[in-house]
């Protein structure tokens, strides 16, 4: 009985061990992205999507799931690992607006694009007037468990701190960097 208790915690203890690794890639992996999108966008760097293979099926997706009243640019990056992405990226006329979605992010290979590999900033179109004396931004998250790609380049994009409460957890985005906060208290 107590090899299979002690097998038990061990257990517990290389899973939370393992799940604390694979947010810590997460957060490392979103803060690389992040700043290559904004680099990319910053340096004005957008692509025409109509020099991909399947140029037909993205406008058709992109047609039923995009926002109405937004402009959309398209981003390509390469990350650390040398995966080429896609970004589609909403912009409001209102520049100081912080567009949190929906934006999306696609892997391409072959020049192609991968409609199966689709993530989308938000669930629902959002737009925020940002006032002149605003310190900060805070939203909610629900299409993922840690702060994403997204959440760091509208940190750099407004030079805004960016609280992000995802399920229990309020997290923060400042100077490119994700954190944890910890638990949001009530």
């Amino acid at each position: 009985m107590k090899i299979f208790i002690i097998s038990l915690l061990f257990g517990v203890f290389i899973t939370e061990h393992a799940i604390a690794q694979s947010i810590s890639s997460e957060m490392a992996l979103a803060q690389d992205r992040g700043k290559i999108l904004f680099e990319a966008f910053s340096d004005s760097k957008a692509v025409n999507v109509e020099n991909f293979k399947n140029y037909k099926e993205l406008k058709k997706y992109l047609k039923g799931n995009k926002c109405d009243g937004l402009k959309y640019s398209y981003y390509v990056i390469k990350d650390k690992f040398g995966q080429e992405i896609l970004y589609v990226l909403g912009s409001s006329e209102d520049s100081v607006a912080v567009v949190g979605g929906r934006h999306f992010r696609f892997d391409i290979s072959n020049n192609k694009v991968n409609l199966g590999s689709v993530f989308s900033s938000t669930k629902t179109c959002f737009v925020m007037p940002t006032p002149e004396n605003a310190v900060g931004i805070i939203m909610t998250h629900l299409t993922s468990k840690t702060p994403t790609e997204f959440h760091v380049y509208l940190n750099f994009k407004h030079e805004q701190t960016v609280y992000i409460g995802i399920g229990e957890n309020m997290w923060r985005v400042e100077s490119g960097k994700v954190d944890n906060l910890g638990p949001i208290k009530s």
